[in-house]
């Protein structure tokens, strides 16, 4: 949760001091916060498989394997993809937001910031409905499935932990 936090508020910072100009600046915003937004339906999409497997398992009353986690699996490929990209956008606003004037900082925190909230609580809110889909998961998995699935989850979440380092 402290780092879902600290994502928020460092890209909040990012996006606010990027800056405007000719228009690069909030090109580079509006891309992030696409990947962003993308970032929370891959995770949606995550939660969706996890929890299509585990209804399966519940009406045939088996236990889930590796296989079984695929979708799940090639779903956060894609948003460890989405955080991979996010990362380096970020890397192009720092680059951007080096010339940023206080009266630009000030427009850019009025114009991005209610749409980088929402965004964010999207993502965190997703975050925790697939934290709570795991849990489910948990109770109908071999213990080797979920340390597989947990580890194609946590690669694609480090992504984003990236983006709160202080650089």
């Amino acid at each position: 949760m402290k780092r879902a936090a600290g994502l928020g508020s460092t890209l909040l910072m990012v996006f606010a001091l990027a800056g405007c100009g000719g228009n690069p600046r909030e090109e580079a915003i509006n891309e992030a916060l696409g990947y962003f937004k993308d970032a929370a339906d891959n995770t949606r999409a995550v939660k969706t498989a996890v929890a299509n497997a585990v209804n399966t398992a519940e009406k045939a009353n088996k236990t889930l394997n590796e296989k079984d986690f695929k979708a799940a699996e090639d779903a956060a490929k894609k948003l460890r993809e989405h955080g991979q990209a996010l990362v380096k956008v970020k890397g192009e606003i720092d680059i951007l937001k080096e010339n940023t004037t206080p009266a630009e900082k000030e427009r850019l925190d009025e114009e991005f910031q209610p749409r980088l909230q929402e965004l964010f609580k999207r993502f965190q809110d997703e975050q925790n409905a697939l934290d709570k889909e795991l849990a489910r998961a948990e109770k109908h998995s071999t213990k080797e499935a979920m340390k597989h699935l947990r580890e194609a989850i946590t690669s694609s979440r480090e992504e984003f932990v990236i983006l709160t380092k202080p650089r």
